[in-house]
């Protein structure tokens, strides 16, 4: 499969969760579509914030911060570097800053 196809299908919003795992799992620039893509599971989202925060890729966390999959708490700890983001996410509601409220 050429590499076009595989980004194709990392943006696809028809592409299983599943699939989207192996792609993020081929190289940096796959994962960053995923990390897009609002099929992507949280689970796989917060692996993928762990690894965004740890080289330091600051596209990858912008797409994180933005999807409404991500785990709340990896949303709250984006929310600072990205709150453009995280203030259009549709995951957004002020609710979450009441179990939250500790951390700020």
């Amino acid at each position: 499969m050429s590499l076009d196809s595989l980004k194709q299908e990392a943006t696809n919003h028809n592409t299983s969760p599943q699939r989207l795992r192996e792609l993020a799992a081929i190289n940096d620039e796959l994962t960053r579509l995923v990390t897009a893509n609002p099929l992507a599971e949280s689970s796989l989202l917060g692996e993928l914030a762990i690894q965004a925060r740890t080289n330091k890729d600051v596209e990858m966390q912008r797409a994180i911060a933005s999807n409404p999959n991500t785990p709340t708490q990896w949303l709250i700890g984006l929310a600072y570097l990205f709150p453009e983001e995280f203030f259009s996410n549709q995951a957004y509601d002020l609710s979450i800053f009441e179990k939250y409220q500790h951390l700020f």
